[in-house]
């Protein structure tokens, strides 16, 4: 009985540790590189189910845009971060408790040294929402070509972003729709 105990307890603790590694490993980004790993991480933590739906998000992308794993994580940045300078910080702020791990995705944007959208874009971004939204766009546009995305997935990377989060919990799809009304044509 102690042996049978004993080994249940070995073998629950390697799991248990395993888990908590794979989950670590996932979130700092180290280790596998596959987003395979990912759902299980997020099952593993515990997280809900607007976790686990927002983990397959890049995945998804990869797999319906013929995209590298790079090019998804930099896409949805670029697009989030129009996103977050077309919402009220209120409305950024509930989408960000919906998407795990936004600020990484934010930072997989490519930064833009040395480029600019500009002396019109300077321009049209002083005018204010539609002009600040068409500012941010010609930067999306900018940051898909640093990806080697042409500008015309910009607005298929945006349909996909909101379908995947419609039928979630929260508003989430509605404020990216807002958010992306510029990249969505809307």
């Amino acid at each position: 009985m102690k042996l049978v105990l004993g080994l249940a307890l070995s073998v629950f603790c390697s799991v248990s540790v395993a888990g908590i590694l794979d989950s670590a490993g996932a979130i700092m980004g180290s280790g596998s590189s596959s987003q395979t790993d990912m759902p299980d991480a997020v099952e593993a933590s515990g997280m809900g189910q607007v976790t686990e739906l927002a983990a397959g998000l890049i995945p998804s992308l990869t797999k319906n845009l013929g995209v590298t794993t790079e090019q998804a994580e930099g896409g949805t940045g670029a697009l989030l971060q129009l996103a977050k300078s077309s919402l009220s910080q209120g409305e950024f702020g509930k989408v960000s408790t919906q998407i795990p791990g936004l600020e990484t995705l934010l930072a997989a944007a490519p930064a833009l040294t040395g480029k600019s959208t500009g002396g019109l874009g300077g321009m049209m971004g002083n005018l204010g929402g539609v002009g600040a939204s068409l500012t941010g766009l010609a930067k999306v546009s900018e940051q898909f070509e640093a990806l080697g995305l042409s500008p015309d997935m910009i607005s298929r990377f945006a349909q996909l972003i909101v379908s995947y989060f419609k039928g979630g919990e929260g508003n989430t799809a509605a404020l990216l729709e807002k958010g992306l009304s510029a990249a969505l044509g809307s």
